[in-house]
C-alpha cells in the first residue's frame, strides 16, 4: 500500500491543473485510489492487462484508466467525473 503518494490533476478545461494528496492500494489484478473531495473518494478497478487499469466511483459519477509501465513509480490516465474530463498523473509513496 502507497499512503503518501501525490496525484497531479489536468483539466480540459481553462482550469490549472491540482496536486492532492492520496493512498493507492494496487496488485497485478486490482487497484484502489483513494483521496480526501467532498468526504473520501474512493476509485476502484481491476486489471486489464499488466500495468493497465479501468476504475470507477460511484460517488462522483466518475471512470478512470490508469497505466503504469513495469517498475516505474508513476501511474498516468483519463478520468471523466459528469460532464468534466481530464488526466490524471499519481506519483507513488515508496511506502
Amino acid at each position: 500500500m502507497h499512503l503518501d503518494c501525490r496525484m497531479k490533476t489536468f483539466y480540459g478545461d481553462s482550469r490549472p491543473s491540482e496536486i492532492w494528496p492520496c493512498s493507492v492500494k494496487i496488485d497485478d489484478q486490482s487497484i484502489v485510489v483513494e483521496y480526501e473531495g467532498e468526504g473520501v473518494v474512493a476509485y476502484r478497478g481491476k486489471a486489464e492487462g499488466p500495468g493497465h487499469y479501468v476504475l470507477d466511483c460511484a460517488v462522483v459519477d466518475g471512470r478512470a484508466t490508469l497505466h503504469r509501465a513495469l517498475g516505474s513509480p508513476i501511474l498516468e490516465g483519463f478520468w471523466s467525473e459528469g460532464h468534466s474530463r481530464g488526466m490524471w498523473r499519481i506519483y507513488l509513496s515508496e511506502s
